[in-house]
């Protein structure tokens, strides 16, 4: 893999086969045993359909696809190849970014440069796999445009065109040589992790990480030299964007000593939201003391107003045109959307996905059942049974993992027995089933020492809300995401990596 977007190659992976990284998590149950090879047989090439590795693809490179290809590596390769017959295996990773971006920290880095460094929101993939040198791991750096599912064939654009020459398992689609960037690739089981995008390209990835170092940029510019300035959105990241606006451009000094800017260098923030309420869907009182905060450090807010176009740099002065639907239109030196995600699921048949545009997974197994055949899995924010919650994300991992490992267990058996002689052992593989937590919660920094939370049914105090979030935004637990897949907010000390 590279480690930066100019060169996409594609992760030979690497880390020395050490019992640390063999090790088998307490999470998976120990699959049945189908008869312990030879040592003899460890070391002999397969034959016949187990001679060409199988593909393993995991879609999305940021907190769920990192923590499943992690775990795969880690805790199911060891357990694969249990028959003489069984073939090998290959790991796939596609993204469009080389890095990942820490966008729990976008609120603050969008307003100014140096509040949060470029190092800690952008984190390069390719360190977070050294470990695993020698085992069969690829990265693509493109984007999938198509699926063919009865065909088991994904469609990808690659983001450099040098990757068709590396990648010798990826064949071209056809041979016009305007298409040689368009690539397909076969697969034995996959995993959609592709998350969601927010509407501004301040908030989430769109495309490769450079996309989203330029917005940033421009923002910054943008937002030196506004007067006013409108956040649309009333929910957490709106709350947010708008509360360090105010607190980083019209505010110096910090605590009792804090001050406001001149007034000829005073911003006018705007916070507009469709809803009653900001922070909709959380206990009102919390919303209430958003609006408290907010309007304490001198932003307006403004309720049940809908922005229903946007028109950036309309006029030659560079100005955005906010239309609401009152029939009256602001005209301002800067927009910045917080108004929702959509998923990242284009390339989906729509006959796989909801009402929404989410995959429709099974609640409990987190396969798509509609397909047909196993091996097929969808997890976070893609995937209709998440609420866009981190922690949707870390529950469903391992399940994912143990039934995925169930399936290639299976598809090892019945090659070791095309005759059905291995069907007690297939039927003895028991699902493990997802159960969504009912453990809600938001973490809303605004000030510079304060803001709104709610957790585990309380109302956060300002300090533990700066304390769990506000003070770095977690920057310092971003390199776990990429290292070992874990969870950034799991206890410091016990449980797994998802915990």
């Amino acid at each position: 893999m590279a480690t930066h977007d100019a060169d996409p190659l594609l992760l030979q992976a690497n880390a020395h086969d050490s019992p640390n990284h063999r090790r088998t998590a307490s999470n998976f149950a120990p699959p049945p045993t189908p008869g312990h090879r030879p040592p003899s047989l460890h070391s002999k090439a397969p034959t016949g359909t187990a001679a060409e590795s199988l593909n393993i693809v995991i879609l999305g490179a940021s907190f769920g696809g990192l923590s499943c290809a992690h775990a795969l590596l880690d805790d199911i390769w060891p357990q694969l190849r249990t028959t003489s017959t069984a073939p090998n295996y290959r790991l796939i990773i596609i993204s469009p970014s080389t890095h990942i971006y820490w966008n729990i920290g976008a609120p603050r880095a969008l307003v100014a440069p140096g509040l949060v460094s470029v190092e800690e929101v952008f984190i390069p993939l390719e360190p977070g796999f050294h470990r695993y040198r020698g085992l069969p791991v690829t990265f693509i750096q493109g984007t999938v445009i198509a699926w063919e599912v009865p065909e088991k064939l994904l469609t990808i654009d690659l983001h450099d065109r040098a990757a068709r020459a590396r990648f010798k398992t990826v064949r071209p689609r056809n041979t016009c040589d305007s298409d040689v960037g368009i690539q397909s690739l076969e697969y034995h089981a996959l995993i959609l992790a592709t998350g969601t995008s927010a509407h501004s390209d301040l908030l989430s990835l769109h495309g490769t990480h450079l996309n989203t170092l330029g917005a940033l940029s421009a923002a910054h510019h943008r937002l030196a030299g506004a007067k006013t300035i409108i956040v649309g959105g009333g929910g957490c990241s709106g709350v947010e964007v708008a509360g360090q606006l105010a607190t980083y451009l019209n505010y110096r000094g910090r605590g009792v000593a804090r001050r406001s800017v001149k007034k000829e260098d005073w911003k006018r923030i705007l916070l507009i939201a469709s809803t009653d309420a900001l922070l909709p869907g959380i206990k009102p009182k919390v919303g209430q003391k958003a609006i408290k905060a907010l309007k304490a450090l001198g932003i307006e807010v403004r309720l049940n107003t809908r922005i229903v176009a946007v028109k950036e740099d309309f006029d030659l002065t560079g100005q955005v045109k906010v239309e609401l639907d009152d029939k009256t239109a602001m005209v301002v030196d800067a927009y910045i959307a917080c108004t929702g995600v959509f998923p990242n699921t284009k390339f989906v048949p729509k006959h796989l996905l909801d009402g929404k545009g989410y995959v429709a997974t099974n609640s409990k197994t987190m396969r798509l059942d509609k397909i047909g055949y196993p091996g097929v899995f969808a997890l976070g924010d893609c995937a209709a049974y998440s609420s866009n919650y981190v922690m949707d994300v870390y529950t469903a991992v391992p399940i994912v993992l143990h039934n995925l490992l169930n399936d290639l267990l299976a598809h090892e058996l019945r090659l070791a027995s095309p005759y059905g002689g291995n069907q007690d052992q297939i039927d003895s593989l028991v699902d493990e089933e997802f159960v969504q937590r009912d453990v809600n919660s938001h973490l809303c920094p605004i000030s510079r020492y304060g803001g709104v939370g709610w957790l585990l049914g309380n109302v956060l105090p300002g300090f533990a809300v700066w304390a769990f979030k506000g003070h770095d935004y977690r920057v310092c637990k971003a390199g776990r995401v990429v290292v070992d897949g874990g969870n950034p907010y799991a206890k410091p000390v016990g449980g797994t990596r998802w915990e």
